[in-house]
């Protein structure tokens, strides 16, 4: 008994996933949506990376355009493109080791 109930413990815990949008990312995809509706050149990506999910907020091509590179607790991991002298989480490596990369908007 005591077996079955270690392994429905691990079953359950590997059952969890990162890939889920979390609530804060699901607000943060419809306010992106709400403020960009009709802007060409901005999308969001979603990709896996050393098997947590990321999601690549791009706010199109401008003088100064950026993309943050969020994590599924919403923090910012690194931010590229635009002038970025400024800032202290560039992403001059963040393309190494992404798979299953998909634009999620728009659609």
């Amino acid at each position: 008994m005591k077996y079955i109930i270690v392994l429905i413990g691990i079953l359950y815990f590997s059952s969890c996933s990162d890939s889920e949008p979390s609530q804060c990312i699901e607000e943060s995809i419809a306010l992106f949506k709400k403020e960009n509706i009709g802007s060409a050149n901005k999308y969001i990506l979603t990709f896996e990376q050393k098997g947590k999910t990321y999601y690549i907020f791009d706010y199109g091509i401008a003088f100064d355009a950026t993309a943050q590179v969020v994590d599924n607790d919403c923090k910012i991991v690194c931010i590229y493109g635009g002038f970025r002298l400024a800032t202290d989480r560039p992403c001059d490596n963040y393309q190494e080791g992404i798979s299953n990369a998909v634009q999620i908007w728009p659609d």
